[in-house]
């Protein structure tokens, strides 16, 4: 089934009968179907079938699948959105409907809290920063964000305003039970960009927890309805905790690097799972430098980079600073 066929079913899954949708693929015929005045409520179009004439028609809404940083086609003072053309087929689902209230019944299924894992096959890639840049991203989205740290030590604070720690009391609640554990870890909740879990004074396994026991915070965070994303950073380490992780997230972002060692531990790290699900499993590539041989061109075969995140030539110190980076806007993009 092609990319466009996949679309197609999409809309036909999530609209059922309250939609009319027509598919064209070939040039001609959608030059002659545009030569009359048309009508629509959106119009999904690729840079290869793009006019700005087409803004002449009533069409509500239009977006263009681009592969370039920027709107092509001159559209930038028109009225369309630009979809990146290489997202998944749901992330180009849920953009165009959220996008047009007017146009489509939104369903439930929209609304519910997503849980993002973020990891990475090896240490120093990068994790943290790409787990606490998307967080930070879709904040600015405008969109409610909880972070969530379930690595044994601890260090994402460096990059936020306030670096103090949570008592140990905090670490405790953990071991409570339920609905009971999950309101008095609330109370130490704080937010500087989105909302996150404070920094635990020592690793986990000296106060006698484990990652496992964040898993139930992380399930009824998401079962509150309160986020819009739960963003879960973890270590490298594959365990059980990060099979059950892996099974409750909806998006699994996994971050490597582009030289050939990086691409050997990330093989070696895929051999333990199923990661084929584009929809759920999404490759990131961070401080990518194209002027460097970029190894993961010859790993297409085993897996594809959704998104590169260049590197910078200035040292970031600060979340803010990581939403200034086009990667991680662009991530945040394809998730929301």
């Amino acid at each position: 089934m092609g990319y466009l066929d996949q679309l197609q079913v999409k809309f036909v899954e999530e609209q059922m009968n309250d939609i009319e949708l027509e598919v064209i693929t070939d040039p001609e015929y959608f030059r002659q179907y545009f030569s009359t005045p048309r009508r629509a409520g959106v119009l999904v179009v690729s840079e290869e079938f793009y006019h700005p004439d087409l803004h002449k028609h009533n069409i509500q809404h239009v977006f263009l699948l681009s592969e370039q940083p920027e709107v092509a086609g001159g559209t930038e003072n028109l009225s369309v959105q630009k979809l990146q053309k290489y997202s998944s087929v749901k992330s180009i689902y849920n953009a165009v409907v959220s996008l047009c209230p007017d146009v489509f019944q939104t369903r439930e299924t929209l609304k519910t809290t997503q849980v993002i894992a973020v990891t990475s096959p090896f240490g120093g890639s990068g994790k943290t920063t790409t787990a606490l840049g998307l967080s930070a991203c879709l904040a600015q989205s405008y969109k409610k964000v909880l972070y969530v740290d379930a690595e044994q030590i601890q260090t994402f604070q460096y990059y936020l305003e306030n670096q103090l720690a949570v008592p140990m009391a905090a670490m405790q609640k953990l071991l409570g039970p339920g609905e009971q554990m999950y309101s008095g870890l609330q109370a130490y909740l704080r937010k500087e960009q989105f909302s996150y879990l404070p920094p635990f004074p020592v690793a986990l396994n000296s106060a006698g927890l484990e990652p496992k026991h964040l898993l139930e915070f992380i399930r009824m965070a998401r079962e509150s309805g309160e986020y819009d994303f739960v963003v879960v950073d973890t270590d490298s380490v594959f365990d059980a905790f990060k099979i059950s992780l892996f099974s409750l997230a909806d998006r699994v972002i996994l971050v490597t690097e582009q030289d050939a060692y990086s691409v050997f531990r990330t093989r070696q790290y895929l051999s333990n799972f199923n990661y084929k699900d584009s929809d759920k499993y999404l490759f990131i590539c961070n401080r990518y430098v194209i002027a460097e041989e970029n190894a993961l061109l010859g790993a297409s075969q085993f897996f594809s980079i959704s998104e590169y995140v260049e590197t910078r030539s200035e040292k970031v110190t600060k979340c803010r600073e990581l939403t200034e980076l086009d990667g991680f806007q662009k991530l945040a993009y394809m998730l929301s």
